[in-house]
């Protein structure tokens, strides 16, 4: 299907203690934040959204249901953002789509595995969507990897098992979109 506009972005609460030590703590709060990141989202007017480190799906969810949207939220393992004072909300993924563009036909998710099949803190989801125009397939994949120093080796071996499920629940003629926060 041609013509499908998807955009990709990380909306996760920064902690001003570990990120943006230059920013005034005020900009980073949630009253602040959170009609200007809607903006920022839907002023590209989206078919497909990949949201990673998302803490606030209920807010989004409603908002952009009122615009016609679809979609699906992952928590991801061991979110550090349950520990953020006053937050607590846990992050992860989410997939948005035009219910006007797409029909889910599948959907699935599981936490990403190293090569001694542990959790490496990771998650992918994966919604496969019929496009309602010309019945074309799309996989739509979300991820976020775990980062951090003394990573890399989690993070192969996360991206490795990322490749295994996009394989497994991907058809030869589906288009694939892949957001990953790596």
């Amino acid at each position: 299907s041609s013509g499908i506009n998807a955009e990709y972005g990380g909306l996760t609460y920064s902690n001003p203690r570990k990120n943006f030590c230059q920013t005034q703590a005020r900009h980073l709060t949630w009253e602040t934040r959170r009609y200007l990141l809607l903006l920022e989202v839907i002023s590209y007017r989206p078919d497909i959204l990949i949201l990673c480190e998302i803490d606030r799906f209920d807010f989004f969810e409603g908002k952009l249901r009122e615009l016609g949207y679809k979609g699906r939220f992952i928590e991801r393992p061991f979110s550090p953002c349950v520990d953020v004072p006053g937050e607590g909300q846990p992050d992860g993924c989410a997939i948005f789509y035009h219910g006007d563009r797409f029909s889910l036909a599948d959907f699935h998710h599981r936490q990403l595995l190293n090569q001694m099949k542990h959790s490496t803190g990771s998650l992918a989801m994966a919604t496969k969507l019929e496009c309602i125009e010309d019945g074309a397939s799309i996989l739509v994949v979300a991820s976020h990897l775990k980062g951090g120093p003394k990573t890399d080796q989690t993070r192969l071996e996360a991206c490795q098992d990322l490749a295994a499920f996009v394989e497994e629940h991907s058809s030869p003629n589906d288009m694939v979109i892949l957001g990953v926060d790596v």
